[in-house]
């Protein structure tokens, strides 16, 4: 069965110069007639499943050298089902992975999460959700995304989730000129920083909107670094840390870095970020036909699970396209993201973030040579 397709896009200025950030799931119940293609938008590079992993959950264990993302819109989408199913937790049978599904019931997505402009959610039964579901995204998000079109029967179930998220840098960083190089591989990675020479105005104001938490600039050092956007109440923050046994875990580890000093780059400091610039796109097909059964008994096969996220982020900040920087600190000391790190997106005194990627390898990042993002 083809998936539905969904589109999204997470831009970054710092998330690339200015940035945003946009991700989008999509979930679907139905019992019978196949998905229309959608009409075709203009999306980043797709990512192999081999070495980037798209989780239902940011509880999943992290695999050594394979990156892994985590967006709220299948939570969104999945607690929407759950309430148009009648409330309460949903249960799903083999063949589908039990634990997934219980993660997600226990741990609904928390109020606040997303911003109501900046998420669209929809479920129910019917054509008519699709259809309100279009409009709103079309209405609240713009003509951006690729919109399936389900043929939806009268009793249907279906639930489907948006989120377009932009988070322009309050700056433009700057692109280095030299190729990276990131977790030992080649070097082809383009990357963005504040320049080492202080003396001129625009680096100054660069330096102005990084704050920078840890430890003492040693070499092993745990550390993060928040980009200052000018989305009120958003959030971008990098942290090198050793890798977490969850996408959960490492997020949890972020409050403890952020209550150490925080302090602006100094003379000296120099900053290293991959851009990213990539989508990842799952469909759970082995899973088709695994039995859904809620607190008022069955609700029926599940048909269609998939979600897309597109990320990037780069010198402009957080967009659709996003990108991570790194530090050199004073007396020399280089402190970058050239090795694994963790990105969080997400609003200020939120429980949890919108948006966590754990990257171990470069295939999400643009390559020296590619074109920019439009």
């Amino acid at each position: 069965m083809t998936p539905p397709p969904t589109g999204s896009r997470v831009r970054a200025r710092l998330l690339l110069a200015v940035g945003a950030a946009v991700a989008v799931g999509v979930l679907a119940f139905w019992t019978e007639g196949e998905p229309v293609p959608a009409r075709p938008y203009d999306p980043p590079p797709r990512a192999s499943l081999e070495r980037t992993h798209l989780h239902l959950q940011p509880g999943k264990p992290l695999t050594a050298g394979v990156n892994t993302l985590w967006c709220a819109t299948m939570s969104m989408a999945w607690d929407a089902l759950a309430a148009a199913a009648g409330g309460g937790p949903l249960e799903v049978g083999p063949p589908a992975n039990g634990d997934d599904f219980a993660a997600l019931a226990a741990h609904p997505l928390p109020a606040g999460t997303v911003a109501p402009d900046r998420g669209v959610v929809r479920g129910g039964r019917g054509p008519g959700v699709v259809t309100a579901f279009a409009a709103d995204v079309r209405t609240r998000l713009g003509d951006v995304f690729a919109l399936p079109d389900f043929p939806v029967g009268p009793d249907d179930l279906v639930a489907l989730a948006a989120l377009r998220v932009e988070l322009p840098f309050a700056v433009d960083f700057a692109v280095d000129p030299r190729p990276g190089r990131f977790a030992g591989g080649e070097p082809r990675i383009t990357t963005f920083r504040v320049p080492a020479d202080l003396s001129t105005e625009a680096t100054g104001r660069m330096r102005a909107h990084v704050q920078f938490y840890g430890d003492a600039p040693r070499p092993d050092a745990s550390f993060a670094v928040a980009l200052e956007t000018t989305a009120a109440g958003e959030r971008v923050l990098l942290a090198r840390i050793p890798r977490p046994a969850t996408r959960d875990a490492g997020g949890a580890a972020r409050p403890g870095l952020r209550t150490r000093p925080a302090a602006p780059l100094g003379m000296g400091d120099l900053r290293w970020v991959p851009c990213v610039h990539a989508g990842v796109e799952r469909l759970w097909s082995a899973w088709a036909g695994a039995p859904v059964r809620g607190a008022k008994g069955d609700v029926g096969p599940l048909r269609v699970l998939g979600q897309r996220v597109d990320l990037t982020l780069d010198e402009w900040g957080a967009r659709v396209e996003s990108s991570a920087e790194s530090l050199a600190m004073p007396g020399g000391r280089r402190f970058e993201f050239a090795d694994p790190f963790l990105l969080a997106l997400a609003r200020e005194g939120a429980a949890r973030p919108y948006l966590l990627a754990w990257f171990e390898n470069d295939d999400l990042f643009r390559k020296v040579g590619a074109e920019a993002p439009r």
